[in-house]
């Protein structure tokens, strides 16, 4: 499937799925140490393009965590998030994408963590 298919899918109408886009800040906190807290840059609705589960092999024990990748439309802003809260569950931000070629679109490619 080529990137303006996609977006052709999502321009009918799939953006219907409200996210959070959080960026991470950093304070200091007791004792001097750094902490990091989450704050909301932006509530949108977006599309959801695909979900799958990639094994990650680590030592003994093989993990399927939950890869989604979230489509919307583009501002700049938006390239600072950290991750994405979707159904009450949080979701890292490992990269995105321009699915169409002409700034309209932003797709972040996630993956799930625990809270």
């Amino acid at each position: 499937m080529t990137s303006f298919q996609r977006m052709n899918t999502v321009a009918l109408g799939q953006m219907n799925k409200p996210i959070q886009l959080q960026k991470e800040t950093v304070q200091t906190g007791a004792g001097g140490r750094m902490v990091s807290a989450y704050q909301t840059i932006e509530s949108l609705w977006a599309a959801v393009s695909s979900r799958y589960h990639a094994p990650v092999v680590r030592a003994d024990k093989v993990d399927y965590p939950v890869t989604i990748n979230f489509i919307t439309h583009n501002l700049a802003q938006y390239k600072n998030a950290k991750r994405i809260v979707w159904q009450d569950r949080i979701f890292e931000i490992l990269g995105f994408d321009d699915p169409d070629g002409d700034d309209r679109y932003i797709e972040f490619k996630t993956r799930e963590i625990k809270a």
